[in-house]
């Protein structure tokens, strides 16, 4: 007698397949979940592509860029530069400058780094381009007053290594109805091409010859008042002091020479006797003295007062011949005197107590 094989029990799904088939696509879903199985699937299949991407980019970037070798380019032009940082796959970068020479006009004159350095490509080299001389001819300088001229040049190639353009040393001085110095001539001719040094030659107005100035009455004045008048006048002065006398008041002018009315060249100097002044605590009187070279026509000429607090003041600012100067101050101890000659210092004196 036969007996039927006993059932076999049916296993239940397991928790991945459960999983499955509620996470995958299935023909027993409705249609609404089964749409947002597939929007599911995109979205996150475009996440694992972009996050790919982005891992692959990061790795790349971790290898880094091939090394190359700078070329030298200093002395080649421009163009060629440029061309050979190409070459070797590197970024230019132009910065323009003036240089000594005309003839460096659009050639490279520095760089940076310099060439024979290993970099990565793809480095930015820093080229210096001359946009060559800061001037290139001889400027017009007929009419000019020679000081100013001076003043131009140094501003004008105080950058520079080498100053293309100078003064000559001892220019010719003539007497001229125009204003004292003013250059009437001048050699090289104006426009002429600078191809190296240049030495300016010029034939300069002393004034008309005849020129006089009668001289003010300054006897009995308070010297500060004196120095002002002839200040502005650009008379030049020389004082003396000395101690007071009987009825005299502290601080005046007691004696001068030339006397009054009398003509006297443009700059003749005018010598001033005073009595000394009274002196507010805390200062002290003084006479600033020096003698300074003949110049051929008046100067500029200042002499100031600097505070230990770094205060400046002006006692005096007028035009000058040179030779002697004496002027009176009052300053604080330790202050500096300070004189200029075409705005250049010459010479610092410290007060002492």
């Amino acid at each position: 007698m036969k007996y039927p094989a006993p059932r076999q029990k049916k296993q239940p799904p397991s928790w991945f397949t459960g999983f499955l088939a509620k996470v995958l696509p299935t023909k027993a879903d409705d249609p609404e979940t089964l749409l947002y199985k597939k929007i599911s699937y995109v979205v996150v299949g475009m996440i694992f592509i972009t996050s790919l991407l982005a891992f692959t980019v990061f790795v790349f970037s971790l290898r880094g860029r091939e090394e190359t070798m700078v070329p030298k380019v200093v002395g080649e032009d421009l163009i060629t530069a440029i061309q050979d940082l190409q070459e070797k796959e590197l970024v230019p970068h132009i910065q323009v400058q003036f240089s000594n020479s005309p003839k460096e006009k659009g050639t490279v004159v520095g760089q940076d780094p310099q060439g024979g350095i290993l970099v990565k490509s793809g480095r930015q080299i820093t080229l210096w381009v001359s946009k060559g001389a800061v001037i290139d001819k001889v400027p017009n300088y007929i009419g000019q007053n020679i000081n100013d001229v001076e003043l131009n040049l140094k501003s004008l190639f105080a950058t520079q290594s080498q100053v293309l353009v100078t003064v000559e040393n001892d220019p010719m001085y003539v007497y001229d109805n125009s204003p004292e110095g003013t250059i009437l001539e001048q050699k090289p001719t104006p426009g002429t091409p600078i191809s190296s040094n240049v030495t300016l030659k010029f034939v300069i107005s002393r004034g008309p010859k005849s020129q006089l100035i009668k001289v003010g009455s300054y006897v009995g004045q308070d010297y500060l008042s004196v120095m002002s008048q002839l200040e502005a006048q650009s008379l030049p002065f020389e004082f003396t002091v000395r101690a007071l006398e009987r009825n005299e008041l502290p601080g005046r002018v007691v004696a001068q020479d030339p006397a009054p009315t009398v003509g006297i060249p443009r700059g003749g100097v005018i010598h001033l006797t005073m009595t000394k002044p009274t002196v507010p605590a805390g200062q002290v009187f003084g006479l600033f003295k020096t003698t300074l070279p003949q110049y051929p026509i008046l100067v500029d000429l200042k002499l100031e007062i600097k505070t230990a607090a770094g205060d400046v003041s002006t006692l005096v600012a007028m035009k000058h011949p040179g030779g002697a100067f004496s002027v009176p101050y009052l300053a604080a101890p330790g202050d500096t005197l300070i004189l200029s000659i075409l705005g250049k210092p010459i010479l610092t004196q410290t007060v002492a107590p």
